[in-house]
C-alpha cells in the first residue's frame, strides 16, 4: 500500500477526488488517532 505524508490538511479539491476515487484520505495521524476525511468505513473508523 502506498503512503504519503504532508503537513498540512488535504484541498477541498483533494477530498472530492479521493470520495469519487474510493480512495480513503487519512491526515493529523498522531499517536492513536487520525482524522479521516473520506471512506472511514473501509479503515473500521465510525464516521462521526
Amino acid at each position: 500500500m502506498r503512503q504519503f505524508k504532508k503537513h498540512h490538511s488535504p484541498t477541498e479539491s483533494a477530498v472530492l477526488l479521493a470520495r469519487e476515487m474510493g480512495i480513503s484520505l487519512v491526515g493529523e495521524a498522531r499517536g492513536n488517532s487520525l482524522k479521516v476525511f473520506t471512506h472511514p468505513e473501509r479503515l473500521g473508523c465510525l464516521a462521526g
